[in-house]
């Protein structure tokens, strides 16, 4: 065998080795999925917006219903009254009890303040309020007060109020 032809011999075997990886081969493509919607994070501002907003929801509730109603509505099923010169009242049925069998008048309030936990589960609201009897007779006309209420943030997203508080103040006008 001449140089030639070992020479062609060796590019023969070489290209047909070659063509072998030369054939179309598919390419691995990462399948494309959308991305699963992420829940927007709810920021601070809004979640504190939303807790106010619901305070005064019950507010204007008691306006509308009367306060046996709205507390039935906004309190939580284990919610806790502690009202006053009073033993604490368990119980969102109770606490409606309490306040249908208690004086009847208009009760109504404004908050002064609102903040909820970093985790948005947990908040509070403080403000005063005003209960306008409709039997005067037996109480001075109008109570001026203050109240705090805690409030927890339910499964479905919707605060219930857990804990009440309130205490009297006096009138607007003789505040220090």
């Amino acid at each position: 065998m001449t140089k030639a032809r070992i020479w062609l011999l060796f590019l023969a075997v070489f290209g047909l080795t070659g063509c072998q990886n030369m054939q179309p081969q598919p390419h691995p493509v990462a399948p494309t999925v959308a991305p699963k919607a992420q829940p927007v994070e709810e920021r601070h501002e809004d979640k504190v917006r939303a807790l106010l907003d619901t305070d005064m929801d019950f507010a204007r509730a008691s306006e509308e219903k009367g306060a046996p109603e709205a507390y039935f509505e906004f309190l939580a099923p284990d919610a806790t009254l502690l009202p006053e010169g009073e033993l604490p009242i368990l119980g969102r049925d109770a606490i409606k009890v309490h306040q249908a069998a208690g004086p009847q008048g208009l009760l109504t309030w404004k908050p002064r303040a609102v903040e909820v936990g970093r985790s948005g589960e947990l908040g509070y609201t403080w403000g005063s309020y005003e209960f306008r009897e409709s039997n005067p007779e037996r109480r001075p006309p109008i109570q001026y007060a203050k109240y705090l209420t805690a409030w927890k943030k339910q499964p479905n997203g919707a605060w219930k109020a857990t804990i009440l508080i309130r205490n009297s103040s006096p009138p607007p006008g003789e505040r220090r």
